[in-house]
């Protein structure tokens, strides 16, 4: 075989290498990066979208540009990243309410399944149930015997129609096996002043909206939809703790890819994600609108996740017979 020969086998080798290395083995990212929120501009979710973003940005030397693209209770942001490019350069940031996204709004041309890759949830925060002093409770099993005995005496103010909050007294209540009227308003703000007012007798909320009103004797805080307590409110016990083993009722965050995204570069992105959330001032961002930051042990751990929040909220909402 003649030298020239050799040297054209020996490209076309390297060529044919070049070829099969995944297009992320440079130095992710390398260019800037496209966050796509489920959301319009303002709230919690855009907030700390922004914070993820900054701090990302800093570390990896790269912009990390937030997009906005409400509508279609999260599938408008969907549909954008499932149909991008799976090299990581765009990505799905959402809360908990994607989950819910094609009960409320069946018939979309995404699959959340399928269409969209699970890479690591990035805070959580629990629900606190809590109640207007005039009810004589003061623990998750009062009011259940309450409930049971004033059938028709207990009205809960929830911040709309399959919003989390409501699905969080869903939860609990088919766990107790009770049930009560549920009022809806228009947003969390209405049903907590609804609750401080006595309109209604009870609430689900985020800790960093009820903290100063527990605090204040205004409301009762009867119990935190989480695992332990939580350093917001030390002296409100956990729902658990009262005879519910393992009942949670959380508020997350959480990131995406496009569908058929690398594992390897999911993870990669996990791993830069793990790393954002040590910095004190994101953790001072989050702390401050009462979520506490948390990575998943891995994309496949936060897929499976993802598809029993889907499986519950399912479960939960034909129950209910919720419309949309």
């Amino acid at each position: 075989m003649s030298i020239a020969a050799r040297f054209a086998g020996a490209a076309l080798s390297l060529g044919l290498l070049a070829q099969s290395l995944p297009a992320h083995a440079d130095t992710y990212p390398s260019r800037p990066v496209r966050m796509v929120v489920t959301v319009e501009a303002g709230g919690a979710a855009d907030a700390t979208a922004r914070f993820l973003a900054k701090q990302l940005s800093a570390q990896a030397k790269q912009p990390y540009v937030v997009e906005n693209r409400p509508g279609i209770s999260g599938m408008v942001a969907v549909q954008r990243v499932s149909n991008a490019k799976p090299d990581g350069y765009t990505l799905l940031y959402a809360a908990d309410g994607l989950a819910m996204a094609p009960l409320l709004v069946p018939g979309q041309p995404v699959n959340i399944e399928k269409d969209i890759t699970p890479i690591t949830i990035v805070g959580v925060s629990p629900f606190v149930f809590a109640v207007n002093p005039k009810v004589p409770v003061k623990t998750p099993k009062e009011l259940v015997d309450y409930i049971k005995t004033h059938p028709n005496g207990f009205k809960w103010g929830i911040g709309g129609i399959g919003v989390a909050g409501q699905l969080a007294i869903e939860r609990f209540s088919s766990l107790a096996g009770i049930h009560a009227l549920e009022v809806p308003y228009k947003g969390n703000g209405p049903s907590i002043v609804a609750a401080l007012s006595g309109e209604v007798d009870g609430i689900a909320a985020l800790p960093a909206g009820l903290k100063p009103l527990i605090d204040s004797g205004k409301l009762i805080g009867l119990g935190v939809a989480n695992a332990q307590k939580i350093e917001t409110l030390p002296n409100v016990p956990t729902v658990a703790s009262f005879g519910y083993p393992g009942f949670e009722a959380l508020s997350w965050f959480g990131v995406w890819g496009p569908k058929n995204m690398p594992a390897d570069l999911a993870e990669t992105v996990r791993k830069q994600v793990a790393q954002a959330i040590q910095s004190p001032d994101l953790q001072k961002e989050f702390t401050r609108i009462g979520f506490t930051l948390k990575v998943s042990d891995s994309p496949a751990d936060f897929g499976t996740y993802f598809k029993s929040e889907i499986d519950k909220d399912s479960e939960i909402m034909k129950k209910i017979n919720m419309k949309h």
